[in-house]
C-alpha cells in the first residue's frame, strides 16, 4: 500500500548512511545499563539479556531514530508472547555517540557483563573500533546495521544480516538503471571529506551498467540555496543525482533543482532513506538493505500490526534501518526458540554462537533479503541482494521481491 506519513568505514557509511547527518540533541549516559521498558506480563526464567551498541546522540544519529522504538516494541510484544525459548528477554541500550573511545568502554562493558549474552551494532561510524575486540572476546553481534569490510564478512561472529558493501554503493546505480536514467551524478556533502571517499565503487558500478557519469558536485548543508549547483547538474544533463548529504539538505537541493527545471531522479539509499526525504521530494528512487515496511506481504503486515499496537508511528518504523532492527530481533528470536531444548537455564554466549551456526537458508518469510546461511565461529557471508523502491510525491512502491547484482557487478 502507499504510505505518505564506502570502500571501507566511514566511507561506505558517508554514502548510505548520511554521514553528514541532521543535528539531535539527544543524549543518553555512557556506561550505564539501563534495560528498555518491560511488558507488565513476563514469561519466568533467567532474562536472555541483549546489548544494544547505538549511536543516538551524533550528528549521525538521525538515521537511527527508529531503532528504540522498533525494538521496545518488538521487546514488549516479545514478552507479552511467551518470550524468547521460554525466558524474557531485556534490551540494554547504551548510547555511543559516535565515539571511537566511548564506543570501546560500552563494547568492553558488553563483554565484561556476563549477563549480556548478545550484541546488536548501529553504529558504522564506530564498528570498526569495536569489531576485533569484540570477535575476540566471544560476545557475538547477532545483527543490526554495519558497513564495513573489515567487520561484515571478515570477523568471526558478527552475524550480519543486512547488505554489505559493495552492494551498497552498487544499488544506488541499479535504482537508477530501472528508473531509465542514462547519465547519473552524485551530490556528496562538503563538510566531511569521506562524503566522496566511495566515489570509485559508485563510478565502477555506473560504467560496468552502461551509465554515463556526469560527475560530482560537492553541497555544503549551511549554502543559501542550492541554484549554481541544480544548474550545473542540468547542463550537465543529468537524470539522476545520488544524495550523499542528510534529509534536510536533499530536500532543500531537491526543491531548488527541481524550481530550476530539473525533471529526473534523485537517489537515496540505505541508511539515506527517511520520511523526510521521500514525503517531501517528487521523484525518489533507490535501494533498502532491509525489508520495505510499505509493501503487501504478511510479514511486513505483521510488522506494521505489531508497530500499530505498540504505538510506534511510520515516521518512526518508515526507514530501512528500523526495519533491520525489527529483522533482526525476529531472527534472534526465530534462532534460539529452535535451538531451546540446547540452551541452560542461563543463556550462555556459546549458545548464542552456537544456535547461530545452525541458521541455514533462512529468509524469515521473505524479511531477510536473501537466503542466509551462519557457521559458528566464521565470519558471515556477504549479503549481495536489497529491495529496489521508487516515492513519487510521497506515494511509495516496491516488490517485495529482493534484487540481486547483475553478474557484470560481481565478475570483477
Amino acid at each position: 500500500r502507499g504510505r505518505t506519513a564506502i570502500v571501507g568505514g566511514l566511507a561506505v557509511v558517508a554514502l548510505v548512511a548520511t554521514a553528514c547527518g541532521d543535528d539531535d540533541d539527544s543524549s543518553a549516559d555512557a556506561g550505564t545499563t539501563e534495560p528498555a521498558a518491560e511488558s507488565a506480563d513476563q514469561p519466568e526464567g533467567t532474562a536472555i539479556r541483549v546489548g544494544i551498541f547505538i549511536d543516538e546522540s551524533s550528528v549521525q544519529s538521525a538515521t537511527n531514530a527508529g531503532v528504540r522504538p522498533v525494538l521496545e516494541a518488538w521487546e514488549a510484544h516479545t514478552n507479552s508472547e511467551g518470550g524468547v525459548a521460554e525466558r524474557p528477554v531485556e534490551l540494554v541500550f547504551e548510547d555511543t555517540r559516535a565515539d571511537a573511545p566511548t564506543a570501546t568502554s560500552i563494547a568492553q562493558g558488553f563483554i565484561d557483563d556476563d549477563s549480556i549474552d548478545a550484541m546488536v551494532v548501529f553504529d558504522p561510524s564506530t564498528e570498526a573500533a569495536v569489531g576485533e575486540l569484540v570477535s575476540g572476546s566471544g560476545l557475538p553481534v547477532v545483527g543490526g546495521v554495519g558497513y564495513n569490510p573489515t567487520v561484515w564478512g571478515a570477523l568471526p561472529n558478527w552475524f550480519g544480516i543486512t547488505t554489505s558493501f559493495p552492494n551498497v554503493v552498487n544499488e544506488q546505480l541499479i535504482s537508477a538503471q530501472e528508473v531509465g536514467a542514462e547519465v547519473v551524478a552524485q551530490a556528496p556533502c562538503a563538510e566531511v571529506s569521506s562524503c566522496k571517499a566511495a566515489a570509485p565503487v559508485f563510478e565502477a558500478a555506473g560504467e560496468a551498467l552502461g551509465l554515463q557519469l556526469s560527475g560530482s558536485i560537492d553541497i555544503a548543508s549551511d549554502a543559501p540555496n542550492y541554484t549554481a549547483e541544480c544548474l550545473q547538474f542540468i547542463d550537465d544533463g543529468a537524470e539522476f543525482i545520488q544524495l550523499a548529504v542528510n534529509q534536510a539538505t536533499g530536500v532543500r537541493l531537491a526543491a531548488d533543482c527541481e524550481q530550476q527545471g530539473y525533471e529526473g531522479w534523485f537517489g537515496a539509499s540505505a541508511g539515506s532513506v527517511g520520511p523526510e526525504l521521500y514525503s517531501d521530494v517528487s521523484r525518489l528512487t533507490g535501494g533498502l538493505n532491509a525489508f520495505p515496511w510499505f509493501v503487501d506481504a504478511e510479514a511486513v503486515q505483521q510488522f506494521r500490526d505489531v508497530m500499530d499496537d505498540q504505538g510506534v508511528s511510520e515516521d518512526e518504523y518508515g526507514t530501512p534501518v528500523a526495519t533491520a532492527a525489527w529483522a533482526t530481533m525476529e531472527l534472534f528470536g526465530t534462532t534460539l526458540d529452535a535451538s531451546a531444548d540446547t540452551l541452560s537455564e542461563d543463556v550462555t554466549r556459546d549458545e548464542v554462537v552456537a544456535a547461530y551456526g545452525t541458521i541455514a537458508d533462512e529468509t524469515l518469510d521473505g524479511l531477510l533479503p536473501q537466503p542466509i546461511t551462519f557457521q559458528a565461529d566464521q565470519p558471515a557471508p556477504p549479503v549481495d541482494c536489497f529491495w529496489l523502491y521508487t516515492a513519487e510525491d510521497g506515494e511509495l512502491a516496491g516488490d517485495f521481491e529482493p534484487t540481486c547484482p547483475p553478474p557484470e557487478l560481481t565478475s570483477g
